[in-house]
């Protein structure tokens, strides 16, 4: 009889985490997705996932540990990133945090020693073989908040370099090595020009539903946009941050996340599966 379950899993595409060993082969509840080369792509959710021919077809790979808290709540992985073709963290539920270091194929659970008790990774991004930034909401010790992590051995070793009580940090990006920008509620905005080692807070307009910024995307230093809790509203930059304008999309509803490019293209995914496109920055 056990034979036939793990047959008909395999003929349907997929394992479950049903015990250490079994996950899936195929994305489910995919929260996050980087390109690693043109056709490569890392997909994390409840698992790991991995494509070499832009999605056509997937493997899936074990990360280790059980997705599922003893009372069966899931624990999905929240944010992925790369530094190159082969090095990359994920980030999610429970101050998790891995490493690969050949391309996705394995993965080594490296959230130990962490400067705080956190308890959810919001965003991670990979500056090169040593140094990475992570965000996670977390108690601060003064209440209930975000810290900023980082790392500059390579994953050994984690230590605080920004926390606020009562502010929640929800994405971060790095248009280069240096220059860092991450985003968070109350029209606040967060920004580094070393690597993240030091972080300067923004106050941004407040004219706009800002209660909640999902993220943002900078297609170089100056140059940026950040997605308001609303899809009808983008906040845009070209001074490095230095002043804002809000801009109307024309388009209600709820934005989930965007991507700048930096051929002056930005595509905003927003509820419902729709994405709305620009082609002049």
């Amino acid at each position: 009889m056990k034979r036939i379950i793990v047959i008909l899993f395999i003929l349907l595409g997929i394992v479950v985490w049903a015990q250490d060993g079994w996950y899936y082969q195929t994305p489910t509840n995919v929260s996050d997705v980087h390109f690693t080369s043109n056709n490569t792509i890392i997909a994390v959710g409840m698992g790991v996932w991995k494509s070499t021919d832009r999605g056509e077809s997937w493997t899936g790979y074990p990360v280790g540990y059980s997705l599922y808290d003893p009372t069966g709540a899931t624990l999905p992985l929240r944010k992925v990133d790369f530094y190159s073709t082969l090095i990359g963290y994920a980030v999610g539920y429970k101050g998790k945090i891995l490493k690969t270091v050949n391309g996705g194929e394995s993965w080594n659970l490296i959230s130990h020693n962490l400067p705080e008790q956190t308890t959810t990774f919001t965003g991670v991004s990979v500056l090169d073989f040593n140094n990475c930034v992570a965000i996670a909401h977390a108690n601060t010790g003064s209440g209930y908040g975000s810290v900023i992590i980082k790392t500059t051995d390579g994953g050994s070793n984690w230590y605080t370099v920004y926390e606020e009580a009562s502010l929640y940090l929800n994405d971060i990006d790095f248009p280069d090595e240096q220059t860092g920008w991450i985003t968070g509620n109350y029209n606040k905005v967060l920004k580094t020009t070393d690597a993240g080692s030091t972080w300067t807070k923004f106050e941004l307009p407040g004219t706009y539903p800002l209660s909640l910024s999902n993220c943002l995307s900078f297609k170089d230093a100056d140059n940026g946009i950040l997605s308001t809790q609303s899809s009808d509203y983008i906040v845009r930059t070209s001074d490095g941050g230095a002043n804002w304008e809000t801009v109307s999309t024309g388009i209600s509803g709820y934005s989930e996340c965007l991507q700048y490019f930096s051929n002056g293209t930005v595509l905003m995914l927003k509820d419902g599966g729709a994405i709305l496109k620009s082609a002049d920055d």
